[in-house]
């Protein structure tokens, strides 16, 4: 029996003998890799130079303590505190308030911020074109308020132009309205050619009591009124006459009969549209020009 419990009391005692060995090693371990951090290259620099990134590699100091290549490795993480398996794997043992500098993302130094890099990158990614459209405005600003930013009636007119008028404002049924339209060349050529309609508006064409038509047709010359043919709804442009010099207008009146047993209590409007051309090849086409309305008012 005392035999079998000899081993036993020699395990026991030999136990606390194996802990302080344990112990005692882990503390040379520690006091080992105080050391190396102590002969590191970057021992006794700042934190940030520690993490300032080098070239891929270079040589252990010349004293021969370690005797092999330390790495320094460019590293590229948020601006947080290093977590404490990144200072083991890169041998450091960097203090609590120490950031890392990612690579190309403008972090502040020693701050989590990195807002003043942010701005800057923003200012320096503007546009040109935002800049050449600021130096457009503050022209224009200048020019509007020295007054030299040409208005719109200064704008050149059209070549060819069209107009209406009527002689009343109103009529009733049986009567008669005279409805001009004047077609005026503002072009240095002449207007050798004139094409023109004209239609009832939607409005008149709502009311289908009131009765009407074009009865006559009438040419203002230097000699007095000259008759014509055409009263629509797409043959007036032959009663301008076969040429329209430069500066001239030509003014063709028709005359605008309502019946007797028209409607009353209504409008009666019309639109038109316009082609011209000229002696240099050159044509514009206009429209819609509206007729003034005529109210034809119960008798």
């Amino acid at each position: 029996m005392r035999a079998l419990e000899a081993p036993a009391r020699m395990r026991a005692l030999e136990a606390p003998a194996r802990v302080r060995v344990a112990r005692g090693g882990e503390r040379a371990g520690m006091l080992r890799m105080a050391g190396n951090l102590r002969s590191a290259p970057g021992a006794g620099r700042s934190p940030r130079d520690r993490y300032t990134p080098k070239a891929p590699a270079r040589a252990a100091a010349s004293s021969g303590r370690t005797g092999r290549i330390e790495p320094t490795v460019a590293l590229s993480l948020p601006c947080v505190d290093a977590p404490p398996q990144v200072r083991h794997k890169f041998n450091t043992l960097p203090s609590h308030n120490t950031h890392f500098r990612p690579s190309g993302a403008g972090c502040a130094p020693g701050g989590r911020d990195g807002a003043p890099a942010a701005r800057i990158a923003s200012r320096a990614m503007r546009s040109p074109l935002m800049r050449r459209l600021g130096l457009s405005a503050a022209l224009a600003l200048v020019l509007a308020v020295f007054g030299l930013v040409p208005s719109a009636s200064a704008a050149d007119p059209a070549p060819a132009d069209l107009a209406f008028a009527t002689d009343s404002a109103t009529t009733t049924p049986g009567g008669a309205v005279n409805l001009s339209m004047t077609i005026t060349n503002h072009h240095t050529y002449d207007v050798w050619f004139v094409y023109q309609t004209i239609e009832p508006t939607w409005l008149t064409t709502q009311r289908p009591d009131l009765k009407y038509s074009f009865t006559g047709c009438s040419l203002a010359t230097t000699a007095g009124p000259t008759p014509c043919s055409g009263t629509g709804p797409a043959d007036l442009g032959a009663n301008y006459g076969a040429t329209i010099p430069p500066g001239q207008s030509r003014t063709v009146t028709l005359t605008l009969q309502i019946a007797a047993d028209s409607g009353c209590n209504g409008n009666i409007g019309f639109y038109s549209y316009f082609y011209a051309e000229f002696s240099d090849s050159t044509n514009i086409s206009g429209g819609p020009v509206y007729t003034p309305e005529t109210r034809v008012l119960c008798a």
